[in-house]
């Protein structure tokens, strides 16, 4: 899939209590939007989210909490909840104890 986006957008949420925001709604919310055009190399440059996914083992769906929103191209997209630790791409569920947070919001990784 990442052998065909040319570009990766980042929406970063950051809020306290319940809440359940998806789609439109979490961009328009968001705090922090990052639009990064990546060209053919949109696949090395997003190694370590797709690491970090692999390392994930599928789960139940917690619903709510979503932080983290990451477009790729049009194509597709990935939801990170309860501080970047539950994944949600394509419907599925997974989980990993180490959340995104670290590992996308370094200054490397946005400006690498």
């Amino acid at each position: 899939m990442l052998n065909k986006v040319e570009s990766v957008s980042f929406y970063f949420l950051s809020r306290t209590g319940e809440y359940s925001f998806r789609g439109q709604r979490f961009k328009d919310e968001s705090a922090v939007r990052i639009h990064r055009s990546c060209g053919a190399n949109c696949r090395m440059f997003m190694k370590a989210v797709t690491e970090h996914l692999q390392a994930a083992t599928a789960s139940n769906c917690l619903r709510g909490q979503q932080n983290v929103l990451v477009e790729f191209g049009g194509l597709t997209s990935i939801t990170y909840s309860h501080s970047g630790r539950m994944i949600e791409v394509n419907g599925k569920c997974y989980f990993n104890p180490k959340g995104i947070n670290d590992i996308i919001q370094s200054e490397s990784f946005i400006f690498g």
